[in-house]
């Protein structure tokens, strides 16, 4: 399943974070009309899990998350989707064991 451009450019907005080397260190939650989303916990070593909080707005599409190379977005290393039919809720990541940078969109 695709996630709708309208969608998937206001995930991208909203959380823009690096993976760095050997910690992530994951700022305040970002937020936008009607969405919020953050992860936690602040430091997660490679091959660990990252937890996303997430809430749309009612009747929002949902689209899924998606765990990318800083340096090359268009490769999708991990995803997980939202609870189908839902306005809010967690999903996890798992982090590459690999110590580089990425972003989750």
């Amino acid at each position: 399943m695709r996630c709708p451009n309208n969608l998937r450019l206001i995930l991208s907005a909203l959380l823009a974070l690096v993976i760095t080397c050997a910690l992530m260190a994951v700022p305040a939650a970002a937020q936008g009309t009607g969405y919020s989303i953050s992860l936690s916990p602040a430091n997660v070593a490679p091959g660990g899990f990252v937890s996303i909080t997430w809430s749309k707005p009612n009747g929002a599409s949902s689209g899924f998350f998606g765990l990318y190379k800083a340096n090359n977005f268009a490769t999708l290393l991990g995803f997980t989707f939202p609870t189908a039919n839902a306005n809010s809720g967690t999903a996890s990541l798992l982090v590459p064991n690999e110590p580089k940078g990425y972003w989750i969109d």
